[in-house]
């Protein structure tokens, strides 16, 4: 049996990860470039208000050159550190949303076998929990009603058994144990919200005006 091979991705297109990356690599372009003006707009101002022949002017020239090989060439080497951090930083959020939009997408289809767990070393591990636990719950209801509908089938059949057969009392007592597991039926049904509850309107001349 050949082994699996499970490709991963670490830039998820089709989710948030690209616009965070552009984001937090704008961020950190800008902190940059604040941070190198910060340096150079004091000295380029104290060299605009000195001759340029004295001493002090070739010194802040001389500081000029030294921060400008040195500051600028490390500007695109910070921001490629940059961008290979967030790559795999923001994969640690962008896959686990990645993971539970198949979970939807699944749960949409009546599928809840699906699982939900994520990495080990991801974020959103609470939230994948509580993920799981919605599943579970529905798996556990949708399974008590599925079991009702067998065992309103099973005593549907056997009325109309003791219907065939004339026999009223047993058709009576087949009749209340169906009516019973209606019951049980509904109320599981009642578990699930399909419709929302309208909302009551706080305006006190609400209910005049709808009269």
């Amino acid at each position: 049996m050949k082994p699996s091979f499970v490709q991963r991705r670490y830039l998820l297109w089709d989710t948030v990860q690209p616009r965070f990356l552009a984001v937090n690599v704008a961020h950190q372009g800008v902190v940059f470039l604040t941070f190198a003006a910060s340096l150079f707009v004091p000295l380029m101002m104290k060299l605009h208000n000195l001759p340029l022949a004295s001493p002090e002017a070739a010194t802040i020239g001389y500081q000029f050159t030294v921060l400008h090989d040195s500051i600028w060439p490390a500007f695109p080497i910070a921001l490629v550190l940059i961008v290979i951090h967030s790559v795999f930083f923001s994969h640690r959020i962008a896959g686990p949303l990645y993971r539970f939009r198949n979970v939807f997408k699944a749960l949409s289809r009546g599928d809840l076998t699906v699982s939900t767990t994520i990495r080990k070393g991801d974020y959103l591990q609470q939230e994948a929990g509580s993920l799981g636990e919605m599943v579970g719950e529905l798996r556990s209801k949708i399974s008590r009603i599925e079991s009702d509908c067998q065992m309103l089938q099973g005593t549907v059949s056997e009325l109309k058994q003791k219907l065939e057969g004339e026999s009223s009392k047993a058709a009576q007592e087949v009749l209340a144990r169906l009516e019973q597991q209606a019951q049980h039926l509904t109320a599981d049904v009642r578990q699930f919200q399909l419709q929302r509850e309208p909302k009551m309107s706080s305006h006190p001349n609400h209910s005049a005006l709808a009269a």
